[in-house]
């Protein structure tokens, strides 16, 4: 697993908990859209850039990362709607229900730990910058997940590709093993036998 799968996953999991209208936009550019027949609100999808990031050596040659995925859903309301009837409880549930289903299935079998983090503001609410002055309002929720790392994630947006490739593995022609023999109480020893191993 890398980074890049995880955030697959994780963003695989948010599609199959919550409807989402459109991905990667600040905020809707429609009020409603058709979803299995029914005019649902709007409502768009977003990556935060990853948080508390932090690797760590996992045994003798392994590496096990942890890292905060911050989100955001956003959904749409018209302007002249008056703030009180808003969807607050309804956002709140939204929140409420994908910590608890993050505490009952994790999105990939190869995420170590994945729990919801404590967002200090759940639920937030704007409004559009243009004349219409629609309702913003939005769900924040985080993960903290942890998982193994087994390949680099892919940074060939920003770097040449194979950069960081390491070459092929070391090749092991032979092994050597130096046995040395030496008086009980003596601080000196001396090559007794060696042992030449070939594959």
């Amino acid at each position: 697993m890398n980074l890049d799968i995880a955030r697959t996953a994780i963003r695989t999991y948010i599609d199959e908990s919550i409807p989402i209208y459109r991905w990667d936009i600040d905020y809707p550019d429609t009020l409603y859209y058709n979803r299995g027949g029914f005019n649902i609100f709007a409502n768009t999808a977003i990556e935060l850039p990853l948080q508390e990031y932090f690797s760590v050596r996992d045994g003798f040659n392994g590496v096990k990362a942890s890292a905060r995925f911050p989100y955001r859903i956003t959904w749409i309301f018209n302007g002249n709607q008056p703030i009180d009837t808003l969807p607050f409880k309804a956002v709140e549930g939204v929140v409420c229900n994908i910590q608890a289903l993050a505490l009952i299935k994790k999105p990939h079998p190869d995420l170590i730990q994945f729990v919801p983090f404590q967002e200090p503001d759940p639920v937030t609410i704007a409004r559009t910058e243009d004349e219409t002055k629609d309702w913003l309002l939005s769900a924040n929720f985080s993960f903290d997940a942890e998982f193994r790392i087994t390949e680099l994630a892919d940074v060939s947006d920003l770097i040449s590709p194979g950069y960081f490739d390491f070459g092929p593995p070391a090749v092991v022609n032979g092994l050597t093993i130096e046995v040395n023999k030496a008086e009980q109480g003596f601080s000196t020893h001396e090559l007794d036998t060696t042992i030449n191993i070939t594959p």
